[in-house]
């Protein structure tokens, strides 16, 4: 980026994908990069996409 960015609030990551496992999980991070090249994780999520409607429901294969 060639300059700063402010995020307020809580993020979001819409994601369009495929599989062909029945099985799979996604993980996401966002860093803050420092000028010197320093990396701070700033938050993460990861998602069991056999749960991906809920987990009070049954599993569901991809």
């Amino acid at each position: 980026m060639d300059r700063p960015l402010a995020i307020t609030g809580a993020p979001v990551i819409r994601l369009m994908l495929t599989s062909e496992t029945p099985v799979a999980q996604i993980a996401v991070r966002l860093n803050d990069v420092h000028p010197d090249g320093k990396v701070s994780r700033i938050t993460y999520g990861v998602l069991n996409l056999t749960h991906r409607n809920g987990s009070e429901n049954r599993p569901q294969c991809l």
